[in-house]
């Protein structure tokens, strides 16, 4: 989390990073993502060995990863950073298809969004993003929430963690 302004209350930015194999694909989430103040892009990679090295030296709290890439795909990002005990940032997979929503979600994704991405879609995963940290809900690591699995229940909501 990026903590801005010096004499005003401090205003937290959801820092992220993007990754996907297709360099249009990127660019046009960073162009979206620019309509939201509250997200800072720290880095965009190409390919999921990029992801992991981007994840390790930046530390974002969000990172958007392409299901699909060639070698590394984005369960095999998650599957490798939980392997090297690296703790984890939020996760929201894009991928063209559906088929691989279950999945992501046992991989702890916090979202999953369907290509072609749109903006009122991205407006969602930064809402689940923000209040995941604002309630200091756990980050899919060990390391970060030692108890397992839990569910957090509102009045308009039930969710599994």
């Amino acid at each position: 989390m990026v903590t801005r302004g010096a004499n005003a209350i401090s205003s937290t930015v959801i820092s992220a990073v993007l990754v996907a194999d297709e360099q249009l694909a990127c660019d046009e989430l960073a162009y979206l993502l620019k309509e939201f103040p509250d997200v800072e892009v720290l880095a965009t990679g190409a390919n999921g060995l990029e992801a992991v090295k981007l994840i390790e030296d930046l530390e974002p709290d969000l990172v958007f990863l392409d299901v699909q890439m060639p070698g590394l795909d984005g369960l095999g990002v998650i599957q490798k950073l939980k392997e090297k005990n690296v703790p984890l940032p939020y996760f929201i997979l894009a991928t063209a298809y559906d088929q691989y929503a279950v999945e992501a979600f046992r991989w702890d994704a916090l979202d999953y969004v369907l290509k072609p991405i749109e903006k009122e879609r991205l407006a969602l995963g930064s809402e689940r993003t923000s209040v995941a940290r604002s309630a200091w809900i756990w980050k899919p690591t060990s390391r970060r929430h030692p108890f397992g699995s839990f569910w957090m229940v509102t009045s308009t909501s039930r969710i599994r963690f």
